[in-house]
């Protein structure tokens, strides 16, 4: 709970304000003084990279970033990969497991 508290008000003082992060801290440490933490009774399924890093003083939020950010990288070599094979947008969308849109808005910003 410490580390939520102390990381919001270091975010504050820097400029540009992150607002995001500033956000997410503030839901974590709401959400932890409520009682929202972890416990051996509530299964979290978390990725190796996040349980080896919550005991190392790792920012966990800075990670899911990096983590979502290299996963849309991937989505979006792997939709080109298929768009050259030639595979359409529909057929992309299906393997996926999305919509199309999804897909056209992935493809125009490659």
């Amino acid at each position: 709970m410490a580390h939520y508290s102390e990381s919001a008000l270091k975010l504050l003082s820097e400029t540009p304000l992150n607002e995001t992060k500033l956000t997410l801290y503030l839901f974590c440490l709401v959400g932890s003084l409520l009682g929202f933490v972890p416990t051996a009774t509530t299964p979290v399924y978390l990725p190796t990279e996040y349980t080896e890093a919550i005991g190392s003083g790792v920012d966990i939020i800075e990670l899911m970033q990096n983590y979502r950010e290299n996963s849309v990288s991937i989505r979006k070599k792997l939709i080109s990969q298929l768009k050259e094979s030639g595979l359409d947008d529909y057929q992309i969308s299906v393997v996926f497991n999305t919509t199309v849109y999804q897909v056209k808005k992935l493809l125009k910003n490659l």
